[in-house]
């Protein structure tokens, strides 16, 4: 991994209108995603303000994003990454994702929950060997009025290689490559909290959705790939809609239609195929976490996320460094250090994803929707 993080953490999402959430949780990722461009690690390049708005604001402010916004970034090739990518995420406050003026669009292969949605996508388009290009196919106004093209992702003459899987060869939207992968879903009556952080190669999000303990988290970016081998795309998804992630159980489905979603292309890039994660199965136990055998004070030890391939391909693809993994340890300690933050479900014996933070911030202390920049 490369660059500066950036963050944004503890933000708290506690609108007494449960689909204003959803916007609560838009506007933090738009936040976030705009310190990137300002830091020169993305460019913004498209954005569409949503239903009947004419603005980037909250919700309550004058003039608030409308149903259905969207923005598309694009994260420029690293020192560590030859390949460009692109995001885009989009929200509704109702069942009605992808709707006009974000047509065509699905979320988990669907319109979306009637209390709002948040969905994301990731994206790269080629033309040849190590050749890359845009593969947004909507208009680059970026002044709010832009509009998607069909199918959403395409480079006419090459190839795109898109994340859901569901909108690849063999995917149920590989003709408009319109789906997302659904993120957030508000709690009725509960507060969120959400952290966001990226450098200039990887991007990771967590949120506990009703404030107990209880987190989802999501990574896109690079992955050192197997010793010995080259990839022209080593990047890859892995997202849990519910702690701990599971050994051996492939995510990402062609349907687009789980919660739990993750993919990675094969070498010769001839198909996406879902990934599990795997861990070592005896030095990571409750009995020999913390490592009094190494440090003195006893430490956490913090293990790289290994990836293998779900398919019948199957194989060992590389590993995720930016999140990691550690255990018997509670959600929201820091270790002492507080540069990172173990982020799981209330049972102290369940694995914990260590996740970056910012040195100085107490977990669940925030009480903003805007929460912490760092």
């Amino acid at each position: 991994m490369a660059g500066t993080i950036e963050r944004r953490i503890e933000c708290f999402l506690d609108d007494g209108t449960a689909s204003n959430k959803a916007h609560e949780y838009f506007k933090a990722w738009f936040g976030l995603l705009e310190r990137k461009v300002s830091s020169g690690a993305a460019t913004r390049i498209a954005l569409q303000y949503g239903s009947a708005a004419t603005g980037t604001d909250h919700h309550d402010g004058g003039t608030p994003f409308g149903d259905n916004a969207f923005a598309v970034y694009r994260f420029a090739a690293s020192g560590a990454r030859a390949v460009p990518f692109e995001l885009l995420i989009q929200f509704t406050t109702s069942s009605n994702f992808g709707s006009s003026p974000g047509n065509p669009g699905q979320t988990r292969s669907g319109t979306g929950s009637a209390l709002g949605s948040v969905g994301i996508a990731f994206a790269v388009g080629r033309t040849g060997p190590s050749t890359f290009v845009s593969p947004w196919n909507g208009t680059t106004n970026n002044d709010g009025t832009d509009t998607k093209g069909t199918p959403v992702w395409d480079v006419g003459v090459g190839s795109v290689y898109v994340w859901p899987r569901s909108n690849n060869a063999g995917g149920g939207h590989a003709v408009n490559r319109e789906d997302t992968v659904r993120i957030y879903v508000p709690d009725s009556s509960d507060p969120a909290r959400l952290h966001i952080a990226a450098d200039e190669d990887g991007i990771s999000w967590a949120c506990d959705v009703d404030d107990t303990n209880d987190y989802n988290v999501g990574y896109f970016g690079l992955v050192k790939v197997r010793s010995g081998t080259s990839h022209e795309i080593p990047l890859a998804l892995l997202y849990k809609e519910a702690l701990p992630y599971v050994p051996g159980i492939s995510l990402g489905g062609t349907a687009g239609s789980a919660g739990d979603q993750g993919g990675a292309w094969l070498q010769d890039l001839s198909a996406m195929e879902g990934v599990y994660m795997d861990r070592w199965p005896h030095v990571f136990q409750i009995t020999d976490i913390p490592n009094s055998g190494m440090a003195t004070p006893a430490e956490f030890d913090e293990f790289a996320i290994p990836l293998g391939f779900g398919g019948p391909t199957g194989g060992f693809f590389g590993e995720i460094e930016f999140i990691r993994e550690t255990h018997n340890v509670s959600t929201h300690d820091t270790g002492g250090s507080q540069d990172r933050v173990y982020l799981g479900n209330g049972t102290l014996g369940t694995a914990k994803i260590s996740f970056s933070w910012d040195g100085a911030t107490t977990p669940k202390s925030g009480a903003s929707r805007d929460g912490v920049d760092s």
